[in-house]
């Protein structure tokens, strides 16, 4: 063991990483990225190792290759050689663990393997959004990926032992603040996008009118004048631009739109847009003429984004999805 520990201290400084993960093929760290160092540790034992540092703080290096550090009064799980940190309270020494790319309850797990699931990091392209978990949180955005926390619907643990049941409880509560305190990729100014409110547009009676969308600007019917298009019955929005390819993305619509009154002048979020790693907040008005705009929540040229500072009009002679010869939409849509 004496050598593991000379061996960790080595790799330490040299910032070697081993990396696994679930879900989509996990993106590389950016070129770039700060270095962090990570702790390179015989992982064939299923153990974590505990180092002891010179100023009375401890690193954990799990048996995945990520590590868990003491830092500004918290812990800082580091992943991917520091391009994902999620900060825990200090609170939580020792009553978790980490597996792969999922957090575990250590009083669950060290009952029963792979039980206890608080959380689990994914990556995920656009359109991916709507299959697979529901997301808890995006939490950033590599390689045009979207970092995602997923939460299970089912918690796996034994509900019948009361001490098990109350750890897990108390470590859920407090998972918001965790996830305020996630950072991944080259986006440090990405905030965290809380996700409880949204659901896939095919499960709200709240989603954006579905149909075709003109520019509002242009009166005439050019072959390629910019629109976009909802399909509320599988969650899916395009967008055309010019000559360039369909864009598409996934529409999550706010469940709680339906409480707002449309038919007045009051109006409110109506969901968000996750395409090509970029973010859109949806606004729909619902009064005559029914129009819509796009706010940006992360996107890496906002100022050159053809989607921002436009309007759209709702066709109400075109309500299907627009097609012409030269336009691939429904091919790409359906």
């Amino acid at each position: 063991m004496k050598k593991n520990y000379i061996a960790a201290l080595a790799a330490f400084m040299m910032a070697a990483v081993c990396m696994t993960g679930c879900g989509e093929s996990i993106p590389d760290a950016e070129d770039g990225t700060k270095e962090t160092p990570v702790l390179s540790l015989d992982d064939t034992d299923g153990k974590d190792e505990v180092l002891t540092m010179d100023d009375g703080s401890t690193v954990i290096a799990t048996d995945d290759g990520s590590f868990i550090s003491e830092e500004d009064g918290g812990l800082v799980w580091n992943y991917l050689a520091g391009t994902c940190t999620v900060k825990f309270p200090i609170e939580w020494k020792d009553r978790f663990v980490v597996r792969g790319t999922s957090v575990y309850s250590k009083k669950c797990y060290e009952k029963k393997e792979n039980s206890g699931e608080l959380f689990t990091i994914v990556f995920s392209r656009d359109i991916n959004m709507l299959q697979g978990p529901k997301p808890a949180v995006v939490f950033g955005v590599i390689h045009d990926m979207y970092a995602v926390i997923t939460t299970p619907e089912n918690p796996n643990y034994d509900a019948a032992d009361a001490e098990i049941a109350t750890e897990y409880a108390d470590l859920s509560a407090k998972l918001s603040d965790v996830f305020q305190n996630a950072v991944c990729g080259d986006t440090p100014n990405f905030k965290p996008i809380n996700l409880t409110n949204y659901v896939p547009a095919a499960e709200s009676a709240a989603s954006v009118l579905p149909g075709t969308w003109k520019l509002a600007s242009l009166t005439d019917d050019a072959a390629f004048s910019p629109y976009v298009v909802f399909r509320a019955s599988d969650s899916t929005f395009g967008y055309k631009y010019g000559e360039n390819d369909l864009k598409l993305g996934a529409y999550y619509a706010n469940k709680n739109a339906e409480t707002y009154e449309w038919n007045t002048d009051n109006w409110g979020d109506a969901g968000l847009i996750f395409s090509e790693g970029k973010v859109y907040r949806v606004t729909y008005y619902e009064t005559a003429p029914r129009t819509l705009d796009f706010e940006v929540v992360y996107s890496p040229d906002a100022e050159t984004d053809s989607l921002i500072g436009n309007k759209f009009n709702y066709d109400s002679e075109e309500q299907g999805i627009r097609q012409t010869e030269a336009d691939p939409t429904e091919a790409a849509l359906s």
